[in-house]
């Protein structure tokens, strides 16, 4: 049997701290840093889930009276603002005064406030967000179960509205349905046969409401 003596014994233990240890660690599957990265990682795609939404509306979604809204100016504290639109579709705005948002979209508006405050502020830098979508709405009258208004937080159909409404009752005739919508001054009433949308013999029927519309259920 060979013998190890102590001094053998000292430089194979600093050995294994000097060459052993290290490598071992370079191989070492646990990464703290990059645990924490991939956990910010995720933190960021489910915030930009749950924003894609609110991009999506910001972006299409034409602004009603009723609507409420956030108005921001980077580093101006006393500009930001929370307003609603009026029935006459305008909002106030310090230093921009009263402007039309009615009709106009989200960027729209943003880069409308942006070239009246110029006048003021050197390279204004503004957001606009919707808070609350209290003005596109829609109406439900005639024979259905709840007849009224319907918020639409997001785009619905003839069909959905129905739903939403309760249901049309045993007196309703189904084929008979009209949406009134206004076009530009005018008003113009669109005929839908519900019973042909059921049937699936013309979905085309199943019209997407907008803001506005009154769907009349005889």
């Amino acid at each position: 049997m060979v013998r190890i003596g102590f001094k053998s014994k000292v430089l194979f233990c600093l050995y294994l701290l000097i060459c052993v240890l290290p490598v071992a660690n370079a191989f070492d599957i646990d990464h703290p840093e990059k645990t924490d990265m991939e956990t910010q990682n995720v933190k960021q795609d489910k915030v930009a889930k749950k924003n894609e939404p609110e991009k999506f509306l910001n972006a299409s979604y034409t602004i009603n009276a009723g609507d409420v809204l956030e108005i921001n100016v980077w580093r101006e504290k006393d500009l930001d603002k929370e307003v609603t639109v009026r029935p006459d579709g305008a909002v106030s705005i310090p230093l921009v005064g009263e402007i039309i948002a009615k009709g106009k979209t989200i960027a729209e508006l943003q880069k409308l406030i942006t070239n009246k405050l110029e006048k003021f502020i050197p390279d204004p830098v503004v957001t606009v967000t919707t808070k609350a979508i209290l003005g596109n709405k829609v109406y439900v009258v005639g024979n259905v179960n709840r007849p009224g208004e319907i918020i639409m937080n997001q785009r619905i159909n003839v069909i959905q509205a129905l739903g939403i409404a309760g249901g049309t009752n045993a007196f309703a005739d189904l084929n008979d349905i009209k949406i009134l919508r206004r076009v530009d001054s005018n008003q113009v009433a669109i005929p839908v046969k519900a019973q042909d949308i059921e049937s699936g013999k013309n979905l085309k029927q199943n019209i997407t409401l907008l803001s506005g519309d009154v769907l009349v259920v005889p």
